[in-house]
């Protein structure tokens, strides 16, 4: 783990705290009007899932992955779909998603 990772993952326990003002479900509600009828979705860099969170509330199948394992014990806590660790230049789980 390079030293940017590191500091990136010093910030997960604070990462809620730092958006709470956040507006997800504008977000989301913008997502699902582009999803249309598409159910399967894959967040690359999901952080610690609060979209992935509404998106699976709302029927979708949700998975995501981000290069931070502390991003995603958060994220485990959310949703029931699949989080992965890696990085988006050469992530590969051999499934295929709707968006």
């Amino acid at each position: 783990m390079n030293e940017e990772n590191i500091e990136y993952g010093k910030l997960a326990k604070y990462y809620d705290i730092f958006y709470k003002n956040k507006n997800y479900y504008q977000e989301t509600s913008f997502l699902k009007n582009i999803l249309g009828d598409r159910k399967s979705v894959l967040d690359a860099g999901c952080g610690t899932g609060n979209h992935l969170e509404i998106l699976e509330k709302s029927g979708f199948i949700v998975d995501g992955f981000d290069l931070n394992e502390e991003m995603l014990l958060i994220a485990k806590d959310k949703i029931k779909g699949n989080l992965y660790l890696g990085h988006i230049l050469n992530f590969n789980n051999n499934k295929k998603y709707d968006a």
